[in-house]
């Protein structure tokens, strides 16, 4: 296709327009890729931004513009792609897998979708967790985040050989966490986000305070509070921050209570999947009944955010909050979250058998399909992995063994750079 061919069909193929937000991929036309330029046009090779592979995507940021939509590279910057050379990706296409690991001491989570995994809190065990991502080949897509959702160290302490877990490739990755709460100081910890980030592999560190200013998080005009956070390098995975890490009003003054509504509270979408990741958040004082009482803390605060914006907490799998301890869960923040359709997959990410029978009951009287990752006592045996294959329906189960866990999806090859002319 000459070059005037190519701008002839990008100004006028104006047809088929679709959602402001949506994902794009090469066509078969387009074997060696598609070209992200900085402007609507191809008469110039300097605007060249960056080369679209076959086989992988990119998030546009609004409708068809004289043929071409406008996307989202990976590293951020935003420029123009050739609609002729592109088609609509279905939600249904979108492979992925999320694995709850079974550590020690609280919870840790991985997802591998596209080129790129996000790690969720690293559990207490450095050792156990490099071995668990070695072991069932999880290191092989670069790491572009790692999310740390509470204070406590059975979150943190995993990524405190942070350096030898991302190894020394050129890949960049971003940190996110709650801040410190100056009213309750942990050394350990402020020393743990200090050197983190003098890491040369850590090219960003957000927490809270930091997301109203960061120009890919746009606030729920009902929600100011709630942000919708853009990931250029993941663009499959819509991330809605639902508690940024301040601690959630009325919050008690006992220490440990205050970290634990200060948890990162956020929701993974991915394709027709959604994923809410609530850490350690509590709805109750401890000996207070769930008969009659008005959830009040960290749950409090979500349930006052739906109250504004119906279905904002709803989720297709849910990790129980503070690992199934009395104090979460309470019955109207499970009513809350349970799917209108299909069954509530709750993973509980129990540490030492914390999860009450109480609990448990309330998710069963709800219907919810309830996994766990202490089962069977020792650490290292109880994985929970859902998978999201092409034309089929999430699928969640126990996984024993992580060396015979599925590797994330391979893409198809590509020939090499190419692009609208």
């Amino acid at each position: 296709m000459s070059r005037l061919l190519a701008f002839a069909v990008c100004t006028f193929a104006a047809a088929g327009a679709v959602a402001a937000s949506t994902l794009v991929t090469p066509r078969d036309i387009a074997p060696r890729g598609v070209r992200v330029r900085n402007e609507r046009s191809t008469n110039d090779e300097r605007n060249v931004l960056y080369t679209l592979p076959f086989g992988q995507r990119l998030r546009t940021e609004g409708p068809l513009v004289n043929g071409w939509y406008p996307v989202v590279a990976p590293d951020g910057r935003s420029g123009w792609a050739c609609a002729q050379l592109l088609r609509v990706v279905q939600a249904d296409e979108i492979e992925f897998t999320v694995r709850f690991i079974d550590v020690a001491g609280g919870e840790a989570a991985i997802v591998n979708v596209g080129q790129t995994a996000v790690l969720i809190d690293g559990g207490d065990d450095p050792a156990y967790l490099a071995q668990y991502l070695r072991q069932g080949g999880l290191l092989r897509d670069p790491m572009k985040l790692i999310i740390v959702t509470h204070r406590d160290h059975a979150h943190w302490e995993g990524f405190s050989r942070l350096a030898r877990l991302l190894g020394k490739d050129s890949q960049q990755t971003g940190l996110w966490l709650p801040e410190s709460d100056p009213q309750c100081k942990d050394g350990r910890y402020d020393q743990f986000v200090d050197s983190a980030k003098h890491l040369p592999r850590v090219s960003t560190v957000m927490h809270g305070a930091l997301f109203a200013d960061n120009r890919d998080a746009h606030h729920h005009p009902r929600n100011p509070s709630v942000f919708d956070v853009r990931l250029p390098f993941a663009p499959e995975i819509d991330l809605t921050l639902l508690h940024g890490g301040a601690s959630a009003t009325g919050a008690a003054k006992d220490c440990e209570a205050r970290a634990d509504n200060a948890s990162l509270v956020f929701a993974l979408t991915i394709g027709e999947s959604r994923f809410l990741f609530t850490s350690d958040i509590t709805g109750r004082d401890p000996g207070t009944s769930t008969q009659w009482h008005v959830p009040k803390y960290g749950e409090g605060t979500l349930l006052e955010l739906e109250k504004k914006e119906s279905g904002l907490l709803t989720a297709d799998v849910l990790t129980v909050p503070h690992h199934g301890a009395d104090t979460s869960s309470t019955p109207e923040f499970i009513k809350c979250v349970a799917p209108r359709k299909g069954a509530l997959v709750a993973v509980i990410p129990a540490t030492h058998h914390m999860a009450e029978d109480v609990v448990i009951k309330r998710y069963r009287k709800k219907k919810a399909i309830i996994f766990r990752t202490d089962e069977h006592g020792e650490y290292g045996n109880d994985h929970v992995l859902c998978v999201k294959r092409k034309g089929e329906r999430l699928d969640c189960r126990n996984e024993l063994h992580p060396s015979r866990l599925p590797p994330p999806p391979i893409p198809p090859p590509h020939a090499g750079p190419a692009g609208c002319d």
